[in-house]
């Protein structure tokens, strides 16, 4: 079985306070996510850019969930309507 790694960036609105108050209620139902391993949530406050990287079990689960949190990200008023992701398969 292979594990796939995603990595997304986008830029947000406001302050990092603001950012991480609206980003908290979506913290326990990702790590929820079926077949996600684990995740990091980097953040450049000085840029107003933030991401994540998610290790997932296969790549049909990091793809599912790439596509769910492009829609969460269109969908908020507090980042920018644009996210760059990538995967890459490596063998457990």
């Amino acid at each position: 079985m292979s594990q796939s790694l995603l990595q997304v960036n986008f830029n947000f609105s406001g302050t990092r306070a603001d950012y991480e108050a609206a980003s908290l209620p979506n913290a326990a139902p990702i790590a929820a996510i079926p077949g996600l391993v684990w995740k990091i949530w980097p953040m450049n406050e000085a840029a107003h850019e933030a991401g994540g990287i998610y290790l997932f079990d296969d790549e049909a689960a990091a793809q599912g969930f790439a596509q769910q949190l492009e829609a969460m990200l269109r969908g908020s008023p507090r980042s920018a309507t644009s996210a760059s992701s990538s995967s890459a398969s490596s063998s457990r």
